[in-house]
């Protein structure tokens, strides 16, 4: 059986994309079989463009229309039936495959059920354990596309930590590690720390600082390569010398390398 992790958040807009990029490049270099997964997408009709990403890394050799599950009109029609076709669809990815990067919903459609809570109990129904992205902005009322949103503090993002984690344990979803993304760079062991306290278990814990270049773009409009073929190598030279596979950018930052407390 595949060794499986669940990429999830609390919310939109956490860079959480960003974070598959790592995780996939990371997988690859211990690993020769990797896959990705989808478990809800946003159209049937429209291609995820987030999922595209993520197959068109040089090591994945899975078709599009293997790695979606279901769609949020399908969730929001009958999430038990939903539930069961995205087991059934990754069970046959996994099969394929020694590691697969599952990347969990967007928070896209108010319709869809309590989505956090779903998407726990995805996780628990495939069997892998979860990797939470939370932001260490705040997005509530400010143009995170313009990059001005404020930090958000050692408590504020706590509390979220908090109310995510017991989500996730009602659940029954396996925590592995939590990441903070975008977190405050001068109060990075402070931030770790008020997460670290508000459960008990030993799962690590990461932040990932925010930088001049972090503020959120479009990734279908950053360094997209413009081909017919899905596969091959990015074209994108990456900023600290050589092309690299996995080393294109999404969200104005670099895939992430998970050292705990520090910067990538």
């Amino acid at each position: 059986m595949a060794r499986s992790i669940y990429i999830t958040s609390a919310e939109g807009h956490t860079g959480k994309s960003t974070i598959a990029l790592g995780v996939l490049d990371a997988l690859m270099r211990v690993t020769p079989r990797v896959g990705v997964f989808r478990p809800i997408a946003r159209s049937a009709v429209e291609r995820d463009y987030v999922l595209e990403l993520l197959l068109d890394h040089d090591g994945v050799h899975l078709e599009y229309e293997e790695c979606v599950g279901v769609t949020y009109d399908d969730v929001r029609d009958d999430p038990d039936a939903a539930l069961a076709t995205i087991v059934e669809r990754f069970k046959a990815v996994e099969a394929q495959c020694e590691s697969v990067v599952i990347v969990g919903s967007d928070y896209t459609d108010v319709a869809s059920p309590a989505e956090l809570g779903y998407n726990a109990r995805v996780a628990a129904n495939l069997g892998a354990p979860v990797l939470l992205v939370l932001s260490g902005r705040d997005q509530r009322e400010q143009a995170e596309q313009l990059g001005t949103t404020t930090a958000r503090t050692p408590a504020e993002v706590g509390q979220i930590a908090s109310l995510t984690l017991s989500e996730l344990a009602q659940e029954r979803a396996e925590l592995f590690a939590v990441i903070v993304n975008r977190a405050d760079p001068e109060r990075l062991g402070e931030t770790i720390e008020a997460v670290r306290a508000v459960h008990s278990e030993t799962a690590s814990v990461w932040a990932i600082p925010r930088t001049a270049r972090s503020w959120p773009v479009d990734p279908r409009d950053h360094g997209r390569r413009r081909r017919p073929a899905r596969r091959g190598r990015s074209g994108v030279a990456h900023p600290r010398g050589p092309r690299r596979r996995g080393g294109r950018h999404v969200d104005g930052q670099r895939p992430a390398r998970l050292t705990e407390g520090r910067s990538w």
